[in-house]
């Protein structure tokens, strides 16, 4: 018995606990610093290296996949054909941005012609190719919302099964409201910042309870930076009363001013602490939320998956942009945006990516593999796998006190529910 070559074991900031989380299995487990401790003293020596474990903790370790009889070799053979598999059926992800005038702007001649929204979409599909995903976000911050634009773009969307996520600023819940219903929207995220005044922030309870009682689940993201100690207190507030009725009612604090390597940051607010975490981590927490809280989907994201393909349009202007996976954009109408894809190189997955030259091959050895879902090791110049593993697992400390934020109180209202 000896402990898996797939186990990650990062210690949980401020606590005497470790998770653990098996990146083949998705197993996710927090357990006491003493056991995650003997658990990374378990080799191959026999019974003895397990010793100070109970007899029930090793079986429900062994149940887990953490603690293994399966030789190091054999294990990344099961990583390396869940790799293969990942990669034949690796598909175009494309994120279509419609940008809502804000308030002092106005719709564009071209957004309040129907045959330009068709153009967009058609766009999009052009650029997602025949069997790639796309998915339609809102960026919307003005009190009103053109009513004949919303619902030809829902009906353009919903033709196509595309899913539609809107990210509406707290001004932006009430003009919304005519369309809040599961079928139009799988989920809405509100953004504040140090500019959201304290009205907004007064009246945002009731309105993303609203949301909810639709169906529609809600996430909260504040960009912590610049708010004074008033804000930080509102935005508390808002999510205790929110989650006094919906405990799953996310909240995401976010900061431009840290690095994602840095120490798990916290906010001190009378006796209660905001824990946030640096935005280039978002990713790292939405794999761990993802793993979490949906235990029975596959959640893997390969470290050489591209991140999507992005068309923008914005509607007070008319101009279109679209940006590949490796970061070259172009600007124009729709006419130039369809020259550019008829020009580009059609892309070349046949070959996986560890297969090829350069430092990205290293990756198949690095327990991550299969759940970071970049080349952090290309990105991040580092000399070897091993070196950009304890990179991503310091990125994983920062982010577990927000991830705990989030879950441990879920299961406390969870309880004070149904007392």
């Amino acid at each position: 018995m000896r402990t898996s070559v797939l186990v990650s074991r990062v210690q949980i900031p401020h606590s005497e606990h470790d998770l653990l989380f098996h990146t083949l299995r998705g197993s996710v487990d927090i357990v006491p610093r003493e056991v995650g401790l003997a658990l990374g003293q378990c080799d191959d020596s026999g019974a003895d290296s397990s010793s100070s474990l109970s007899q029930d903790e090793v079986d429900i370790l062994k149940g887990r996949g953490y603690l293994t009889e399966r030789e190091p070799a054999q294990e990344l053979d099961q990583v390396r054909t869940v790799l293969n598999i990942a990669a034949k059926n690796l598909k175009r992800h494309l994120e279509l941005t419609l940008r809502f005038p804000s308030q002092d702007e106005s719709l564009s001649k071209d957004a309040r012609d129907r045959h330009f929204l068709d153009e967009v979409f058609a766009l999009a599909a052009k650029a997602a190719g025949e069997d790639g995903q796309i998915v339609v976000n809102l960026e919307i911050s003005s009190t009103q919302v053109d009513v004949a634009l919303m619902d030809a773009l829902l009906e353009t969307a919903l033709a196509s099964d595309y899913p539609i996520l809107p990210q509406a600023a707290p001004q932006s819940l009430d003009a919304l409201s005519p369309w809040v219903k599961s079928e139009n929207f799988s989920q809405l995220s509100v953004l504040i910042d140090s500019s959201t005044g304290p009205i907004e922030l007064e009246s945002l309870p009731e309105k993303i309870i609203g949301f909810f009682e639709h169906q529609v689940p809600v996430a909260l993201l504040c960009k912590v930076d610049g708010m004074t100690t008033e804000q930080l207190k509102a935005v508390q507030s808002v999510r205790e009363r929110v989650r006094q009725k919906y405990s799953r009612f996310l909240v995401s604090l976010l900061s431009d001013k840290c690095l994602g390597t840095d120490e798990a940051g916290e906010l001190t607010l009378d006796e209660n602490s905001l824990p946030f975490i640096s935005a280039e981590n978002e990713t790292v927490l939405g794999m761990l939320m993802r793993f979490t809280l949906m235990p029975q989907v596959i959640n893997y994201k390969p470290f050489f998956q591209p991140g999507p393909e992005q068309l923008r349009a914005d509607l007070s202007t008319g101009q279109l942009t679209y940006s590949s996976a490796s970061d070259d954009s172009v600007k124009g109408n729709p006419d130039q945006i369809r020259a550019a894809l008829e020009a580009r190189h059609a892309p070349q997955n046949s070959t996986p990516a560890w297969e090829m030259d350069g430092q990205s091959s290293a990756c198949l050895s690095c327990k991550y593999a299969l759940v970071c879902g970049r080349d952090w090791m290309g990105t991040g110049g580092f000399t070897d796998a091993e070196q950009c593993a304890s990179s991503f697992e310091r990125r994983m400390a920062q982010t577990l006190p927000l991830l705990l934020f989030n879950l441990r109180n879920e299961r406390r209202s969870s309880q004070n529910a149904s007392a």
